[in-house]
């Protein structure tokens, strides 16, 4: 994607990255639930009832910044009624799946919508994310 703004320069290349620390298969016990973050590259996968997958999409960090983004849901996690596959939020945007989940297109821009950021730490094997919605999570790495 070009950044050129027709003036004949180039605005800075974004300093955003992936942390390669992040790598690999994380995990947390949440009461009787084992609550697992799987990063690779740039991307995620999360697993809220572990090995149902949840969420997926992609991430991004800067310096201790870790900002998540929601690309896709498994039918199964948001209604039993919608198949075992990954939905885009497009696909969750369809009248017929809107019925199914009754909710509205702008529930589904809520959950998909914007990034979700949180500040995050590695220690040896334990991953610590503080979330911005005020909560904290601490995982091993598997």
């Amino acid at each position: 994607m070009s950044c050129d703004s027709g003036g004949g320069g180039s605005a800075p290349a974004p300093t955003s990255t992936t942390d390669p620390e992040l790598n690999g298969t994380w995990a947390y016990s949440d009461d009787d639930d084992v609550i697992t973050l799987v990063f690779n590259n740039g991307t995620y996968e999360y697993f809220s009832h572990y090995p149902a997958p949840d969420t997926k999409g992609t991430f991004t960090t800067s310096g201790s910044t870790l900002t998540i983004t929601r690309t896709h849901g498994w039918g199964k996690m948001l209604n039993a009624s919608l198949d075992a596959k990954w939905y885009s939020k497009a696909d969750l945007k369809k009248p017929d799946v809107l019925a199914i989940l009754d909710v509205t297109a702008a529930d589904v821009d809520e959950r998909f919508g914007d990034p979700v950021t949180g500040t995050y730490s590695i220690s040896g094997n334990r991953l610590t994310i503080a979330w911005e919605r005020g909560f904290s999570e601490t995982y091993t790495k598997q």
